[in-house]
């Protein structure tokens, strides 16, 4: 018979294998304990965020950069019996296409942009579709530039500019028209008839064809604005067959000035200025100035008579994504083609859409 002394020495041993046995089942049963669903899933979409928010702060410094956005815009009035307004539909749509291709390698950047704009316009007083815009500009250039804050380097390159369609001349009545060779000499004269359109210069014409090499710096950069400075010689080629209206009002008919091909070389500045002043108005302005030291056709023009200037000027407010409301002037003076200034003004509704 086992005494009290030998039950109570068994139920202790008894009791000590149960407790070493419970003890490691307890743990592994604690590290296994399988968090909620809703818990594992607000850790992975933390993650994902902050994998987000990563790439964001990460951006391409070198490489290619390319850049294709197409535009319409599209205007339409009708009046009827409204003072010094014309009875009738007045109808005006245009399309718009802006590329850009950047290369950027350090301190090398090369840079071409196309820039397509055409507009028809049909008025209550000109039966056929007359356009209203019609540029193609074309420009490719290399920029090299130096370490420094101001942003001076080198560059050069080539630039096109030209219009896409044919010029036609559509007067709303009968009109005495007359031919004026380059060096003042008319010919006989001739009426146009209402509402004919008669071609003054073909398509891609007049064509400007220049080259650039110089300098260049960018004293300011910032969000608001971007200074950008360039002086340079330059090289052009005006192919210009063709005519156009230079009107002289002391006389009964309308002058069209027969237009001649010519080289110029000489000294040409470009400023521009483009920025933000708010996340929805954006602007751009550029002016172009170039004087002319050699020029291949005879003139009696001399000195700043002979200066070309380009100036055009843009400010757009968005309305959405895809939609704006685009203000541009352009103003445009070669006097070996017409001795006046070539002024447009343009306020589109424009739909646009990012391709790349």
């Amino acid at each position: 018979m086992k005494t009290n002394k030998q039950w109570n020495r068994w139920g202790w041993n008894i009791l000590a294998t149960l407790l070493t046995l419970t003890i490691p089942f307890g743990a592994f049963a604690q590290k296994t304990i399988t968090p909620p669903k809703e818990a594992i899933a607000s850790k992975d979409q933390k993650i994902e965020l902050a994998l987000k928010k990563s790439k964001k702060k990460i951006k391409k410094k070198n490489g290619w950069f390319p850049k294709l956005k197409l535009g319409a815009n599209l205007s339409l009035a009708q009046a009827a019996n409204v003072p010094g307004v014309d009875d009738g539909l007045a109808l005006s749509i245009g399309i718009v296409i802006n590329g850009e291709l950047l290369y950027l390698n350090g301190s090398h950047e090369w840079k071409t942009e196309l820039i397509a704009i055409h507009t028809q316009t049909k008025t209550p007083t000109i039966e056929p579709f007359i356009k209203t815009a019609d540029n193609l500009n074309l420009k490719s250039f290399y920029t090299y530039r130096f370490k420094g804050k101001y942003g001076v380097g080198i560059f050069g390159g080539l630039q096109l500019s030209t219009a896409i369609f044919p010029t036609n001349l559509v007067v709303a009545k009968d009109t005495p028209v007359v031919n004026v060779t380059a060096d003042g000499t008319k010919e006989t004269p001739r009426t146009l008839k209402a509402n004919t359109a008669e071609q003054l210069t073909g398509a891609f014409a007049p064509m400007v064809l220049k080259q650039k090499l110089g300098i260049t710096a960018r004293p300011f950069k910032d969000k608001v604005a971007t200074l950008d400075v360039k002086l340079s010689f330059a090289g052009q080629e005006v192919f210009a067959k063709g005519r156009t209206v230079q009107d002289d009002a002391a006389t009964p008919e309308l002058e069209l000035r027969i237009l001649q091909d010519y080289l110029q070389a000489g000294a040409e500045l470009n400023i521009s200025i483009a920025g933000s002043l708010h996340k929805r108005i954006v602007y751009a302005f550029n002016a172009d100035f170039m004087l002319p030291f050699v020029t291949s056709i005879p003139t009696q023009l001399t000195g700043f008579q002979l200066l070309d200037a380009n100036i055009s000027f843009k400010v757009g407010v968005k309305l959405a994504k895809w939609a704006s409301i685009d203000y541009v002037f352009r103003a445009l003076r070669m006097p070996l083609l017409t001795d006046k200034w070539q002024v447009s003004n343009n306020l589109v509704l424009s739909i646009t859409a990012d391709f790349i």
